[in-house]
């Protein structure tokens, strides 16, 4: 919920409260007259259903937000807009680059218009339904990164990187240019996915894949990687 509505809120229950002491204060409560006491339930309970409604909307507003469209080398989020992503076939990468979009949403209002089909073909979309990150020590983050990168030395720096943000170290930071920077690795950046739920849509397939963590994603994410490259 946005702060101004916490706000308003909150004044709204105070105001409630105010005006309940004052019937007890003026006696206004020994006077048998029932519809006062109607109207007070009445109106406590219209005010927890707006904060009901506000809050289930607004949460819903958030999961539409984090909502990525992922193409081929591109990807789109309504509140970033367009963003480079590395290769389908480097899957960890490409998921430490949603990630890293991901931990910087500010869940405004601005909203960016959906690129054209020429612009972005997209090939799947992932709706985050939960998604939590935790800063972790840079020195562990680094440390992490190189004994990635020492264990896979023939693969691309680029994939021990996502290997590395996948499993709490550092993750691509987006900073003012996401195209420029979303398949580099930042070491100030270092995030830890505590709980990442959703569920990821192929184009054209009406079924939508569930997962869990993080590591679910990576499988999902793998076997499209596949089918796309056959």
């Amino acid at each position: 919920m946005r702060k101004s509505n916490v706000v308003v809120f909150a004044l709204l229950i105070l105001v409630s409260i105010l005006l309940l002491w004052s019937w007890y204060y003026l006696g206004l409560n020994r006077v048998d007259y029932p519809l006062d006491l109607v109207l007070s339930i009445v109106w406590w309970i219209v005010l927890l259903l707006s904060v009901a409604i506000i809050i289930k909307l607004e949460r819903t507003r958030r999961r539409r937000i984090r909502t990525i469209y992922a193409g081929e080398r591109a990807a789109f989020n309504s509140e970033v807009g367009m963003f480079a992503v590395p290769s389908l076939a480097d899957v960890e990468a490409v998921q430490a680059t949603m990630a890293s979009v991901l931990c910087d949403l500010e869940y405004d209002f601005t909203r960016e218009d959906f690129p054209k089909p020429k612009d972005l073909k997209v090939l799947y979309f992932v709706r985050t339904k939960k998604f939590k990150a935790k800063e972790c020590d840079e020195d562990e983050s680094r440390k992490g990164a190189d004994m990635t990168g020492a264990s896979g030395s023939g693969e691309a720096p680029r994939a021990a990187e996502g290997k590395a943000a996948l499993h709490g170290s550092m993750y691509p930071s987006r900073g003012a240019n996401a195209s420029s920077n979303a398949t580099s690795a930042s070491p100030g950046c270092a995030m830890e996915v505590v709980e990442w739920v959703g569920e990821v849509v192929v184009v054209g397939s009406d079924e939508a894949e569930p997962f869990d963590t993080s590591e679910e994603l990576t499988k999902i994410l793998t076997r499209i990687s596949l089918e796309t490259r056959q």
